[in-house]
């Protein structure tokens, strides 16, 4: 139970002053340093003992939100017009891919907290929007850099961003209105993320380029919006997603069949 007790957590990060003094000292000249390093944190504040949920929440957000604007550098590095060097985009993709799978997976470890009713998270509900669509998100991300790499693709990631979004509905959250990070315009909900990891999907992104696999990205988080889903069948709903909660997608052209 110390897990979720009121005993200080013996973490670095147990202690507001010094979690800022880390986040202050990461490398600034440096992303895959900095990626690096931020990795190591969400792991290590993931599976720390003693600390309270939304304690262990805020200190993920904050450890993502430093690393945003390091990804977005190393993510246009990956795409420049001038292709890095077979070593330059190893080490590109291995840095983004680690940390959206340690991010995917720290953050679904606390949206597991609320699965089991775990003591403490009713002090944390006010999060857990923004939580699960970041989980979401950092799943989505994940899948999409395994593509880059033409697979294979983990099941175990897709049976949990499913679950993730199973929950969401559970909870009646998932057209739930959240902004996802600090100075980035427009907001999002669990099921516009998982409409979109379901739709790149579907885009066929084995046969993709790099390059036209970032544009299929975007070009689905573009008209997201359009699309609809529902939890139960329905006679103009004629294609499907599955999981542990059934849901049904409207795709043009093609039906989704996703373990």
């Amino acid at each position: 139970m110390k897990l979720f007790g009121g005993a200080k957590p013996d973490h670095p990060m147990g202690d507001p002053k010094e979690a800022k003094r880390i986040l202050e000292a990461l490398p600034s000249a440096d992303p895959f340093e900095a990626v690096d390093e931020l990795t190591h944190w969400l792991e290590s504040v993931a599976a720390a003992e003693g600390f309270k949920p939304a304690t262990r929440i805020q200190l993920l957000f904050a450890l993502d939100d430093a690393a945003q604007p390091r990804m977005r550098k190393l993510a246009k590095d990956y795409f420049a017009a001038s292709r890095p060097s077979r070593f330059q985009e190893n080490r590109l993709w291995t840095v983004i891919h680690g940390y959206w799978k340690q991010a995917g997976f720290a953050y679904a470890r606390a949206v597991d907290q609320f699965v089991q009713s775990a003591k403490g998270v009713d002090a944390a509900k006010t999060q857990l929007p923004l939580l699960l669509v970041r989980t979401l998100r950092s799943f989505a991300q994940q899948i999409k850099w395994m593509h880059m790499r033409y697979g294979p693709i983990d099941l175990a990631s897709w049976r949990v961003f499913n679950s993730v979004y199973a929950f969401s509905e559970v909870k009646q959250l998932a057209r739930s209105s959240t902004v996802v990070y600090p100075g980035v315009a427009g907001e999002s909900t669990p099921q516009l993320e998982f409409l979109k990891g379901a739709m790149f999907s579907a885009s066929a992104p084995d046969g993709l380029l790099p390059l036209e696999v970032e544009l299929a990205e975007r070009l689905i988080a573009e008209l997201a919006p359009r699309f609809t889903l529902a939890s139960a069948p329905a006679a103009e709903l004629v294609y499907w997603i599955g999981g542990r909660l059934a849901s049904t997608v409207i795709v043009a052209g093609e039906v989704v069949r996703t373990a």
